[in-house]
């Protein structure tokens, strides 16, 4: 693995149990020790994060973790807690206009979550 150099790259690893991407999990309060990506629908929803659109959450912390190794892989940068809740902070404001109106409340109660975290 680029990031942890701890083990072997594979889709779990990266988006899950990488040690970056565990932290980033874990100061959400979501639970992914056994956890697969095939499985990612089933992760636990902590309770301070809303039931509504709960799975779009998920997939925008995927594509953050993704795009945050894509930066240590190929821009150099130094794997970064703060860089990636920050990341997800800015991704879930561009997001909201993708949510419908009545919901758009939802993506910044994911920016307070966000920046809860860091």
């Amino acid at each position: 693995c680029e990031l942890c150099k701890a083990d072997a790259e594979n889709p779990d690893h990266l988006i899950l149990h990488c040690q970056t991407a565990s932290q980033f999990w874990t100061h959400l309060g979501i639970a992914v020790r056994h956890a697969s990506v095939s499985q990612l629908w089933l992760l636990e929803r902590p309770k301070r994060i809303p039931t509504q659109h709960y799975h779009t959450f998920l997939l925008l912390c995927a594509w953050q973790i993704w795009k945050h190794r894509h930066d240590v892989v190929f821009r150099n940068k130094e794997p970064s807690l703060l860089r990636l809740l920050l990341s997800c902070k800015e991704e879930a404001r561009l997001w909201s206009c993708r949510l419908p109106r009545e919901d758009r409340s939802v993506a910044e109660t994911w920016c307070s979550i966000f920046c809860s975290n860091m």
